[in-house]
């Protein structure tokens, strides 16, 4: 993953010159997303920041150590963070209002603070005194930047001829059965957002508490006003055509995005800190940001040992690139799928991607008691974090962390055999978390196609073909009969327990590689003497264009 250089901080040398602290900032201009595909909407641009621990470590190359701080101007930020913005890290609140008062002595403004975690937000416009504070706290201060946080770009699939929206199905096609008005019972969940208009019908009997973390002037409208409140439907709503997955759950919205879907990293900690603190088990972000930093990881580290769950959105950029703090290998990073089960084109991946959910067309509530067709992985991580949720109320002797590695185990694989950068450990399945204690459930499925990469035109390119049981008991004389344009192919499966994923590959040849038109791929499995409960996921077709 290819690295912004940041140019971090200036020394003051002595009296007058550079000792302690300026910071360098970004030397070069700043790395912004790829050209994403054609058909989505993207308007925030993703980049990665350099691990902030070398924040110090760098200067730059043409600045005169002899000039005067009261003349000295600072190079611009770059677009991914906030201007004139700094944050330091004390380890503890004793630290943090140490600094606090050395702060106000020398004049600095301090914007913000996170006392649980030893943060402060400072403004970078009185040079001289942050040099002065660079000298006396420098050792063993920490120091990064604010990083701007949105809501993911607006999804829009890219061949509307195959994507299957999901309307009002998605709870039936997970699983989720009709009498769940207790799921949640008991469990608080906190959704970061842009707020929730909590006057639309389809909260009537919920149980919301409002948290605002912006300030008044942050406080802009803008088409992503109703995006917090399309979130909180999918887990509270209580309408006819969408209830929600955990309606009976505590809800603790948190805003923490203006109306244009954007804020920062500071103000989400401090967002993140407020809904723990007030009980939340599960947090869910339907936002994301293209740098790390000290403030973000801290505040997901204070969230974990409270024993909270974070679930959070991968983007919707159609990258290689997964935004944080869904990139944390300790965070449920959740990508999209459709009504077929087939990752969304405008779904990020990569290796923060720990589960898919759906998120193709879900039918949600918007502002002024209206409703829309809700696409993007902003609709997947709600569906994640409401199934932590509900679970975890049905049973209580879990933690929820123990919930969301059951969620885990039991979601159905695809793509590339085990944890792949698309669907992470599988599409999330609440069917099979239910059974999984049931005998006698019999259900082998076709996975999906994974491709290895194209070495050559002019020879065979191979795939693989996984099949999973999702039964609870063992099968074996499984069959999978697989067509390439009418061309068939019979394999036979040996015994597998239950969970257990089998590959068998299969190749295409030069011809069919560089057909434009693609190659229609079409596999089915079979039990041998068995009723298959699930008939449904038997089978999956598809139609393979390789890239140039």
């Amino acid at each position: 993953m290819k690295q912004n250089g940041f140019s971090e901080i200036l020394l003051w040398i002595g009296v007058v010159v550079l000792t302690a602290l300026v910071w360098l900032f970004l030397r070069d201009k700043p790395q912004f997303m790829e050209t994403p595909k054609e058909g989505v909407d993207v308007s925030v641009p993703v980049s990665i920041a350099k691990d902030e621990s070398q924040l110090g470590k760098e200067f730059f190359d043409h600045l005169d150590f002899d000039i005067m701080l009261d003349s000295l101007e600072l190079p611009d930020f770059p677009e991914t963070v906030k201007n004139g913005e700094l944050i330091l890290g004390f380890g503890d609140a004793t630290g943090l209002k140490q600094f606090s008062d050395a702060a106000k002595a020398q004049g600095v403004r301090i914007l913000g603070k996170v006392p649980a975690l030893g943060l402060a937000r400072v403004s970078t416009r009185n040079l001289r005194g942050l040099a002065e504070l660079g000298a006396e706290f420098g050792e063993g201060m920490e120091t990064g930047l604010n990083h701007w946080v949105r809501a993911p770009a607006p999804a829009v699939p890219l061949d509307h001829s195959e994507v299957r929206g999901f309307g009002s199905e998605a709870l039936g096609w997970l699983g989720v059965p009709e009498s769940n008005s207790n799921w949640g019972k008991g469990v608080k969940i906190a959704i970061l957002d842009s707020g929730v208009w909590t006057e639309h019908s389809t909260f009537s009997g919920a149980n919301i508490q409002q948290i605002d973390m912006l300030d008044p002037e942050q406080s802009v409208p803008g088409e992503y006003d109703g995006h917090g409140t399309a979130v909180a439907s999918l887990i509270v709503g209580n309408s006819n055509q969408q209830r929600g997955i955990s309606p009976a759950a505590e809800l603790i919205s948190v805003r923490v995005l203006d109306g244009e879907g954007r804020g920062d990293s500071f103000t989400l900690a401090e967002g993140i800190v407020a809904a723990v603190d007030q009980g939340a088990k599960v947090l869910s972000l339907s936002l994301g940001s293209g740098g790390e930093g000290i403030v973000l990881r801290k505040a997901v580290d204070y969230a974990l040992k409270k024993g909270a769950v974070m679930v959070a959105s991968a983007g919707n950029d159609g990258l290689s690139q997964v935004t944080y703090p869904a990139a944390y290998s300790d965070v449920i990073g959740v990508s999209a799928v459709d009504a077929a089960g087939k990752l969304a084109d405008f779904s990020n991946i990569g290796e923060g991607v720990d589960l898919a959910a759906p998120g193709i067309g879900l039918h949600s509530a918007w502002l002024d008691d209206g409703e829309v067709s809700f696409s993007g992985t902003s609709a997947s991580a709600p569906l994640v974090a409401g199934a932590v949720a509900g679970i975890l109320s049905q049973e209580p002797r879990m933690s929820a962390n123990e919930v969301a590695n059951l969620l885990s185990e039991y979601a159905d694989d695809g793509y590339a055999a085990g944890k792949d950068p698309r669907v992470g450990h599988g599409v999330l399945n609440l069917e099979r978390v239910l059974e999984r204690n049931q005998r006698g459930v019999y259900d082998v499925a076709v996975g999906g196609f994974h491709f290895s990469p194209l070495s050559s035109h002019s020879s065979n390119k191979g795939f693989e073909i996984s099949i999973q049981n999702r039964g609870t008991e063992w099968v074996s004389g499984a069959t999978l009969d697989l067509n390439i344009e009418g061309r068939s192919k019979r394999f036979f499966m040996g015994s597998m327990k239950p969970g257990e994923v089998l590959t068998t590959e299969w190749f295409l040849t030069p011809e069919q590689i560089l057909d434009k038109s693609g190659t229609s791929l079409k596999a089915r499995v079979a039990l041998n003497g068995r009723q298959d409960i699930r008939p449904e996921n038997d089978q999956w077709n598809s139609v393979i264009v390789l890239p140039d």
